[in-house]
This record gives structure tokens, sequence and C-alpha cells, in this order.
């Protein structure tokens, strides 16, 4: 019943990558590190498949050092945690073993697999030449071998990407890979500064920026340590506090969409290999330091929903009774009465784009179909936003029973929109007293704006959106996994859950409300995302997993866009 036809999605917000984490299953004490110990393969896979079910609550993109690990791949066992791997491959003895691992695990779990990461702080170790023959070997391989198109990449030190006697080498890396993995360490600079912990990278990014492709540039590595050993002085303290400090500037800023946090686990103190000092979200043997929420907290937040309630967008723009272009057969409130009579049997709750169309109250016609409603009012600088206002009070005055939120806006904020969040702001305020005024104080009815993710997410107005947020009872979102090219049908929910958890960093659960999410079922690729495929088969696909989600925090009415297509002869969106 369900068919999407694209509205009002912009290209713009496609482009978002899942911020992820490291993880290496050598933290356990029964890991064997040395080439003399005794290999216990079942007790490797039965080690990484715990750590990993610690890890899937918090993150959904994980970044590994290897593809097997003494014999026991990593990506099957990921597979069954719903997890994206970046694969590592390193330069170790093993080598051709790692790379017989990453291939099998292109081939045999193609959704598993995010990107292939060559190497890993060893320009140095290895010639770059040698380094971009092994990419072009294993990039030829996947062509040949599979049908994947995976992304390759490498993971290197910050000073070896921006030294500039390595400039011509590393160029012709940068030009090889996919993915330009930058590991770098913030902390380890003596002009270091805890207060602001993100100005280095501020001040390095441009750099980077000016030599390789930004779309290429990710941060592989970046983290700061609970504890160091003596022998190393650095200018901000290792602490918890530093710590948890650095984390959070990190997680609520703009690198982390295109980043790696280091690590999960700290290394065992054994390990000859290992770290120099404690670097992880939990320690070697499994226990939470406390810079993660603990995962009763984290899941059962006060106020927030367990499960969620299906719900679709509507617009009667699709009915013949509707004058788009100046003609219109029939009732057009009869033609609204009939759909929201077809709308109740599927879905519990109904988000419209306006409160009144040509002159025709949503409210009264939902409220006798007892259909609830998230009622929207579209914004205009036309006389007629009055009306748009005015029924939305009377509906909330004389059914609020069926009013559950009145969305004000939708996608219009700036610098996507017309409106700065400050005007939105002061309408929300402005319908909360009017509705106040006219039921003499008897009516309260929750009110917010509904905006894309990459408004919520901007760094750059994230004081104006928390503002926006802190006056808004509902925070309405809008994520298209469908518009990112790393959108994987048997894994059809990795990217929503990533971007919702983005939005649970910094928003309140109980605000949340995924107010749009589809697939299209019919027409050409995205040209962001040509790895897409619109079809009947692929949105079903994608509407079965959303029927089923589990979000992290939060939930409650989750709206599908959009219940009906568009006529043949609507030309007021941009897709279709």
């Amino acid at each position: 019943m369900l068919k999407l036809v694209l509205l009002g999605v912009s290209y713009a917000s496609a482009q978002v990558t899942i911020p992820g984490v490291v993880y290496s299953p050598q933290h356990s004490s029964s890991y064997p590190l040395l080439s003399t110990d005794r290999v216990n393969a079942k007790k490797i896979a039965t080690d990484i498949n715990s750590d990993l079910k610690t890890i899937a609550p918090y993150y959904q993109l994980v970044r590994t050092m290897a593809s097997t690990y003494r014999g026991v791949a990593i990506t099957p066992i990921a597979a069954t945690h719903n997890l994206l791997l970046y694969l590592g491959i390193p330069n170790t003895n093993d080598y051709q073993a790692q790379v017989d691992a990453a291939m099998e695990a292109v081939r045999d779990y193609p959704s598993t697999i995010g990107a292939i990461i060559m190497g890993s702080d060893d320009v140095g170790e290895i010639t770059t030449p040698e380094l971009i023959n092994r990419i072009h070997d294993i990039r030829q391989r996947i062509t040949q071998e599979t049908t994947s198109d995976i992304r390759i990449g490498t993971a290197q030190r910050l000073e070896d990407w921006l030294n500039p006697e390595l400039a011509a080498n590393m160029t012709a890396l940068g030009n090889a890979v996919d993915i330009v993995g930058v590991n770098y360490f913030p902390y380890l600079e003596p002009t270091f500064d805890i207060a602001n912990p993100l100005d280095l990278i501020d001040v390095h990014w441009p750099l980077l920026q000016s030599r390789y492709p930004s779309t290429k540039l990710t941060i592989m590595e970046t983290g700061f340590p609970t504890k160091l050993g003596p022998e190393y002085k650095v200018t901000a303290n290792a602490s918890l506090a530093n710590a948890m400090h650095y984390y959070n500037a990190f997680k609520l800023s703009n690198y982390s969409p295109i980043g790696f946090y280091y690590t999960f686990f700290d290394s065992q103190t054994k390990d000859p290999n290992g770290d120099i000092g404690a670097f992880g979200l939990y320690t070697a043997n499994g226990k939470t330091k406390g810079i993660l929420p603990a995962w009763d907290t984290f899941q059962n937040e006060s106020g927030v929903f367990s499960n969620t309630i299906p719900g679709a967008c509507y617009s009667p723009f699709h009915l013949d009774s509707y004058p788009m272009n100046g003609v219109a057969h029939g009732s057009l409130s009869a033609g609204m009465d009939t759909d929201f009579k077809i709308m109740k049997q599927y879905v519990g709750a109904v988000r419209t784009y306006y409160s009144n169309y040509m002159g025709v109250d949503v409210t009264p016609i939902a409220a006798a179909n007892n259909v609830p409603l998230f009622l929207g009012v579209f914004m205009t600088n036309e006389n007629w936003y009055n009306t748009q206002f005015n029924a939305a009070v009377n509906a909330a005055v004389n059914y609020p029973t069926t009013v559950k939120a009145i969305l004000i806006g939708n996608e219009n904020v700036m610098p996507y929109g017309p409106y700065s969040a400050s005007y939105i702001n002061n309408q929300i305020s402005t319908l909360r007293t009017s509705i106040a005024t006219k039921s003499n104080g008897k009516v309260s009815v929750a009110i917010g704006t509904v905006q894309r993710i990459s408004e919520w997410l901007n760094p750059s107005i994230r004081s104006d959106m928390l503002a926006l947020a802190a006056n808004s009872d509902i925070i309405g979102v809008n994520i298209y996994p469908f518009f990112d090219n790393s959108y994987q049908g048997s894994n059809p929910l990795v990217l929503l859950n990533a971007l919702w958890n983005q939005m649970l960093a910094i928003y309140p659960a109980s605000k949340l409300r995924l107010t749009e999410t589809g697939f299209s079922t019919g027409g050409s690729p995205p040209p962001m995302a040509p790895r897409v495929i619109p079809s009947l088969t692929n949105a079903m696909q994608y509407y079965t997993a959303l029927m089923n989600w589990q979000p992290s925090r939060g939930g409650g009415e989750v709206f599908w866009y959009t219940f009906f297509d568009l006529r043949a002869n609507d030309r007021t969106q941009p897709l279709e």
C-alpha cells in the first residue's frame, strides 16, 4: 500500500558517513601475542563475538587493524552483529593471509564491508610505490573476483601526509585510494590545549584539504589516553577527565561523522607492540571507564520510547479534486476523507505539511476517522500564512485528542531554507501563546519543527539549533539512507541507526521523532548514490526493516514518506 515517490528531498543531506571506533581483539589476556603462544581459535572467535556484542549498541562502524586474527576471520562474526567494517590489511609477515581473508570477506559478506584499509602508520616501513602497487592489486582482484564496489583506503600519520619531503609520493598515494585516512593525536603536540582540544585539528585540516580531496579525507585514528607511563611527557595530563573531555568534544564536532575514535579497548600491558598508554573507552579486561554511558541508562532513558509507532506523511496533492493547475474534479474534502479512511487501516499516525488545503481544514477529517495527527503549518511570507496559523490554533483547541503535535516549518531553516532558527523559534512561541489564550489555558499541545539531519548536525549553526530544540516539544528530523552510496539492502538500518545516534548525542531522546524517511520504488538511482537502486522490492525491504526498528533510545511515531504517489502532472517537487 505504501508506495514511495520522493518529494522535497535534497541531495545535500545525502553524503553522511558513520562515526566509528577502532577495535582489536588483542586486548584480551587470552589472546596469543607471541608467535610461540598456543593458538586457541575457538577462544579467539568467542572473545571477538563477546567484544562486538559490547560494541554494537554504541557503534555501527568498526575499523579493524587486520582481516584475520591468528587464523580467525573477523568479518563473519561482525556480520552477525549487523556491523559495518573498515577492514584492515596490515603490513605484517602474514600479509598474504590477510589479503585472502579480506577477499573472502568481500565475496561472502559484501554488505558488511564498508572499505578496505591497506596499511596503517607504515609509511617508511614500506615504500610508497610498493603500497600503491598493493592497493592496485587488491582493487584488481575485487573487480575480477567479485561484483562488489568496495572503497579502498590507507591510514597514515598526519605528519606523513603533510611532510613536504614526501609530497610527491603521498600525493600519488592519495590519488591511488578512495579514502585518505589520517591518524592524528593532538595531545602529543606541545601546543595542545585541553581547554580547546580540537584547535590543532582545525589548524591542520585546511592544509590536508589543500593537498587531498575533501571527499577522501577521513580521521582514521584520534583519541586521548586515560593513562600514560611516566616516561611520556605531554602538555595535558593523561587522565579519565581529560579523555572524557576530548572524547565529547570530538563526538560533537564536525569531524566525528568522518572519524574513528581510538580505541574501544585498552591494549594488554604485556603486549610488546601495544599502545604507549591506555586509550580505550573500556579497559583491556572489558570494564567500562564511564566515558560511554552505561548501557542500561543508554537504553532506558527516562521519558523515551521502547517501541516505534508506524506513521506516514500525507498530502492531498495526488487527488484529482486538488486544483493543482487551477482545475479540479470533485470535492477536495470528500477526497481527503477517503484518503484518511484508507490510511487509518495501515498507520497509527499521519503527518501533514499544511493545516489547511485550499480552504479545507485537515484536522476535522482526521478526527472523524480517529487518526492521530502531527499537523503541519506551512511557513510562507504570503498572507495565507495566517490561514495556516489560525487553522492550527483552532485544531489544537477544538480537537485536542486528535492533534498530537503541531510542526511549524519543514526543511526550511537557514542556510538551506529561507528562515533563521530564531524566526522559527519565535513562531513556535507565538503559536504556543495563541493556543493558551484561545483555550483559556486549558489546552497544551506539543509544538515543534521538522528539519533535515544536515541542519540539526551542522556545527556552524549548532547554537541556533540547540536554542530551537530547547523551545521545541518535538524535534523532527528527516533522514534518508536512500541517498547514501554506502547503503546496503542486506543491512538497511545501519545508516539510520548511526545518524539517529548522532542526534541522540546532541538532543533529548524524548523529543526526537523520525519525521521523514523512505525509499523510491522507481526511477533512476540518485546521482550521488548510483549503487542504490530504486525498486518496489528494495523499498519494501527498507520499509520492512523500518517497521522493526528498535532505536537505542527514543522512537515514538516514525513517518514513512509518503503514503500516496504524486499525480503525473504534479511538478511542485524536484524529485519524483
